[in-house]
C-alpha cells in the first residue's frame, strides 16, 4: 500500500485500495491501513468513513471527528478544539491511542505527545507509549521532551534500569544533573 502512494498520486492509491471488493477491501488489516493511509494523504472522506465502520477498532466516534474538525479548521495544539479531544477520550486508552495515531499521521506532533503522555499518566507502565514518544522526541531532536520523559520514567518506573541510565547519561549531556540525578547514577553502579 506505501509502495503505491509513492508511485503514483497517493489520492488516487488510497481510493484504489479503498475500492478493493469483499473480503479484501473489508479485511481488518486493509481497513487499518487505508484509514492510516487516508489521514496522512488528507482524505478526509475515506477517514471518517473507514473510522465510522471501526477501521481502528470501538472508540468515541466524537473524539476522531473533533480532531477533524480541529485539524481542517488548522487549530493548534494549544487550541481548545484539540484539548476537548483529549478530554472526550476520558480513560479510554485506545481513543488516546487512536488520537495521538491520527495526530501523528498529521504531524501534530504538540497533539500526539499530548495523547501518549495522558496515556502514561493513567498507566506508566505502557512500554509502547514510552517507546513512541522516545522515538517522536528523538527523531525530532527535541531534547527538552526527551529529558521530560525519561525523568517521568524514572520517578514512575526505578525499575526500568535501561530507561534510568539512559536518564542519566541525558542529565549529564544537558547538564541539568540534580541530587536525584546523582542518586540513581550511584544505586545504577552498584
Amino acid at each position: 500500500a506505501r509502495w503505491l502512494v509513492q508511485l503514483s498520486e497517493p489520492r488516487d492509491a488510497v481510493s484504489w485500495l479503498d475500492a478493493r471488493p469483499p473480503p479484501l477491501g473489508d479485511s481488518p488489516l486493509v481497513a487499518e491501513t487505508v484509514a492510516q493511509l487516508a489521514a496522512e494523504t488528507g482524505n478526509d472522506d475515506v477517514l471518517q468513513r473507514r473510522l465510522k465502520a471501526g477501521a481502528w477498532g470501538d472508540w468515541p466516534e466524537d473524539v476522531w471527528q473533533k480532531a477533524i474538525a480541529a485539524h481542517r479548521a488548522g487549530k493548534s495544539a494549544n487550541d481548545p478544539a484539540w484539548k476537548a479531544a483529549i478530554v472526550a477520550c476520558g480513560d479510554s486508552l485506545d481513543a488516546l491511542r487512536n488520537l495521538g495515531r491520527l495526530a501523528s499521521a498529521w504531524h501534530e506532533w504538540p497533539v500526539a505527545d499530548a495523547a501518549w503522555l495522558a496515556i502514561l499518566d493513567r498507566d506508566p507502565g505502557i512500554d509502547w507509549a514510552f517507546q513512541t514518544l522516545r522515538t517522536d522526541y528523538m527523531s525530532r531532536g527535541d531534547e527538552a521532551g526527551l529529558f521530560s520523559l525519561y525523568t517521568r520514567r524514572a520517578q514512575n518506573r526505578p525499575d526500568d534500569v535501561h530507561a534510568a541510565a539512559e536518564w542519566v547519561a541525558l542529565a549529564c549531556l544537558l547538564d541539568r544533573t540534580s541530587g536525584a540525578v546523582y542518586q540513581r547514577a550511584d544505586l545504577l553502579g552498584k
